[in-house]
């Protein structure tokens, strides 16, 4: 027990390292970045505040690089001081020694699954935030303009919408078949959860030879969105947690739209943790295979270069996988799967 804890600590040990050289050269080249914008009330101090909070977001990008390259130099330096066959000696299996070194790796996604919830969407838009306050554009706009939601017969089509579920300019349509049969207008009202009002309504009612108009003091509407869902559909998906993307996806799936995006984004966050494995198993191959005497620039080298490839492949599959319309889950699998062969392949030579 206390040498498989040894095992762990090295791995993790050097994993944290490694977070910590890439954390930081990302805010160094986010800050550099950031101060070529500066003007009015934004200098070297915001730029500071701002690459801080976009740290977070960063951190879970590169968490796949950060795992490999945390593997590849932690059990480098355990085969490098020759206790990796002093475990073998003792007993240990392949299998064991596989799994003890994946646990920093699997520790690390869902560290990055919780960051991606509960921290990185509040952080990048607090971000987004100040950068836009002290460039003194005033705070983001908080509303959802022209946005259209599918009725159980038509369509209502909103002008905006505020976080607090202030509506403006709401017009309604609804068909009978192909043809029209009712539309509606109100200047305001209230988005609640099971129960959209819109006060002061104008309404025509389109029969086969004759069309009547009416008013009402208050409409509502069974309809079990709030303001807070409608405002995912004009939210970047990049800066949407994990649920929310999946409420984005069902209410898009719901109302016949394309949710291929949000489910691209989604998928990504899910699999993180296992992403993140079949590269910390790639790099368990290549230190049981052809780096085990390897020095450290070397190990470093490929790790950098699997871990770009790695990230090349899963930019490029993505947008693919929107373009031709195959499954998002596709298009997350596939860069994972091919560490995993990869992984396979060193395991063979082993």
């Amino acid at each position: 027990m206390k040498l498989a804890a040894y095992f762990i600590q090295r791995v993790s040990a050097a994993t944290l390292v490694v977070m910590a050289i890439l954390v930081g050269l990302s805010f160094t080249f986010e800050v550099i970045d950031e101060v070529g914008n500066a003007g009015g009330g934004y200098g070297f101090v915001q730029a500071l505040a701002y690459s801080a909070l976009a740290a977070p977001e960063a951190l879970v990008r590169d968490l796949p690089l950060i795992g490999l390259i945390g593997a590849l130099m932690g059990l480098g330096s355990l085969a490098s001081s020759s206790e990796l066959v002093a475990a073998r000696a003792a007993g240990w299996s392949l299998r064991k020694i596989v799994t003890l070194a994946c646990v920093p790796g699997f520790v690390l996604g869902v560290l990055g699954l919780a960051l991606a919830q509960f921290v990185v969407p509040f952080a990048s838009v607090t971000a987004e935030n100040y950068k836009s306050i002290s460039l003194g554009r005033g705070e983001l706009n908080q509303s959802v303009r022209g946005l259209w939601h599918r009725l159980p017969q038509g369509y209502m089509n909103l002008a905006s919408v505020n976080s607090r579920g202030e509506a403006s300019g709401l017009r309604w349509y609804e068909f009978d078949g192909i043809r029209l049969g009712r539309a509606g207008q109100s200047q305001r009202g209230q988005i609640v959860p099971g129960q959209w009002s819109a006060v002061d309504t104008q309404e025509v009612q389109i029969g086969q030879d004759q069309i009547q108009a009416s008013s009402r003091e208050r409409q509502t509407f069974a309809i079990d969105l709030g303001a807070g869902e409608l405002s995912l559909s004009q939210v970047d998906p990049s800066l949407l947690p994990p649920f929310a993307l999946w409420q984005l996806t069902e209410q898009l799936k719901a109302d016949g739209l394309n949710a291929q995006g949000p489910a691209l984004y989604l998928y990504q966050a899910l699999f993180l943790p296992l992403s993140v494995v079949c590269l910390v198993l790639a790099a368990v191959g290549f230190i049981l295979g052809p780096l085990r005497s390897s020095p450290l620039g070397t190990r470093l080298f490929i790790g950098i270069v699997v871990g770009l490839g790695f990230k090349l492949i899963q930019d490029v599959s993505g947008p693919v996988a929107l373009v031709y319309g195959t499954h998002p889950m596709f298009a997350v699998g596939l860069p994972a799967a091919l560490a995993l062969v990869l992984a396979m392949a060193m395991f063979r030579r082993v």
